[in-house]
């Protein structure tokens, strides 16, 4: 019996960005006022996805892209 092995997913640096800004946009649309949570976990899986494999630093700036597009979308003046 063999088995297969697992893929290795490497996203390109533009595509980890992008993932990441997008689970900002949802995370911030699961909070009021318009609070869809169901986004929310969509918005984790997303970012887990960015982060994957990533090395430290790089997934350190991918989480703060995400928190940084989350707190502005959500901060009321």
């Amino acid at each position: 019996m063999t088995f297969a092995r697992p893929t290795t997913m490497n996203l390109p640096g533009w595509a980890r960005a992008l993932l990441a800004l997008g689970s900002g946009i949802l995370l911030a649309l699961a909070f009021p006022p318009v609070g869809a949570s169901l986004l929310a976990p969509v918005a984790v899986a997303m970012l887990a996805l960015a982060t994957y494999r990533a090395r430290a630093g790089w997934g350190a700036l991918l989480g703060f892209v995400q928190g940084a597009v989350c707190f502005g979308i959500m901060l009321r003046w």
